[in-house]
């Protein structure tokens, strides 16, 4: 995973293609995207795009075979508030927890156990991987959780029902708390990871 609360940018990376291909390409993608978020800045959708096409050229590049899925998404303050930029490839998911109820607004990129799309693509140009990016606006008091498959499941019986992560995140101590008590919460035999992330 990688957070920067600093300059409001939070993904998850969750590895695939085997155990070893899989955790040097999500170290490495999430190394990349931290890289270009100190060093140049992030700011837009469009910037945000070029610094995955950036992560898909290095986990390709890395060799191995190594494959990642991503959410990436940062908090950004205007004239009308707060709004969230994001990206999503793969099956690693952003939800909304908002006044007790849980909103996906991702859109997996595969089903069940088979993802259609991942950073390290070497059949596409890296252009064509980032294909779902957008923007959401905040309202006081949400809190974002970017989650791994591990968190949400693939299988209806590992599923967590909207209804149970939007209870666990809003009723945990702080957003630290509520990211460790979805990772105990988590059935699926994988990678646990969440960050959650209170947004006021």
């Amino acid at each position: 995973m990688y957070v920067n609360e600093e300059y409001g940018v939070f993904g998850v990376f969750d590895g695939v293609g085997g155990v070893t291909g899989g955790h040097n390409a999500s170290e490495k993608a999430a190394s990349i995207v931290g890289s270009i978020t100190e060093n140049y800045g992030i700011g837009s959708l469009n910037a945000l795009r070029n610094a995955l096409i950036f992560a898909n050229d290095g986990v390709r590049d890395e060799g191995g075979g190594g494959a990642t899925t991503a959410v990436v998404g940062q908090i950004i303050n205007d004239e009308f508030g707060k709004k969230l930029i994001f990206g999503c490839i793969g099956d690693s998911r952003i939800y909304i927890v908002r006044e007790g109820e849980a909103y996906q607004i991702t859109t997996d990129e595969g089903e069940g156990r088979y993802i259609t799309n991942h950073l390290g693509r070497r059949d596409v140009p890296s252009s064509e991987v980032p294909k779902q990016l957008a923007e959401v606006r905040l309202r006081e008091g949400d809190q974002l959780v970017f989650c791994s498959d591990g968190i949400t499941g693939d299988k209806p019986e590992d599923a967590i029902p909207t209804s149970e992560m939007a209870l666990i995140v809003s009723s945990a101590a702080n957003p630290k708390e509520a990211a460790a008590a979805l990772s105990r919460r988590a059935t699926k035999i994988d990678d646990r990871t969440a960050v959650v992330v209170k947004t006021s």
